[in-house]
């Protein structure tokens, strides 16, 4: 089956996030992959490699070098970006350097997620409610949700009105 699929992965560089990249890189209906990190762009394309290093991010970072290791067919098959999930405009950034490489995202996925810090950790009874900690919460785990389909759906209505008007002027 030709691959098709393009995939929006939010939190691509550890934990959940990580192992969805790893386990995209083998699905051959998965053709692109454009995964975000917040702080630091992995220096590689390629999960599987083991290596600590990283480099600071880049505002319209892209890192398709490959690794004497790495599967030629997947080399190119991650394109990193930057993106703060607590920051509108970073979202709608990462939103229209995607629109660069393809006209839509097949699947947009969120894997970013704040449980505890260092001063909190997760409350187990409702007396351990700190009303500030659970606004961080809900500004890190549900409202990036809501922006990043809010400027996908606005950024592919934009792109299906084009290409009905080409269509159209097709004929």
């Amino acid at each position: 089956m030709k691959p098709n699929k393009k995939v929006l992965l939010i939190g691509g560089t550890s934990g959940i996030g990580k192992a969805l990249i790893e386990r995209m890189l083998e699905d051959n209906k998965v053709e692109q992959i454009f995964a975000t990190y917040h702080r630091r762009q992995p220096i590689t394309n390629h999960p599987y490699t083991e290596d600590p290093d990283v480099k600071e991010p880049d505002t319209k970072a892209t890192d398709t070098r490959a690794t004497d290791t790495e599967n030629t067919d997947t080399k190119d098959k991650v394109v990193w970006l930057a993106m703060d999930v607590t920051s509108e405009p970073s979202i709608k950034q990462a939103i229209e350097q995607i629109s660069e490489h393809v006209d839509h995202i097949d699947w947009a996925i969120n894997a970013v997620g704040l449980l505890h810090n260092g001063s909190h950790q997760p409350e187990k009874a409702v007396k351990q409610l700190d009303p500030e900690f659970f606004i961080d919460n809900m500004k890190v785990n549900a409202l990036p949700s809501l922006l990043i389909a809010k400027h996908l759906c606005t950024r592919q209505k934009k792109q299906k009105s084009l290409l009905k008007q080409r269509h159209n002027s097709n004929f």
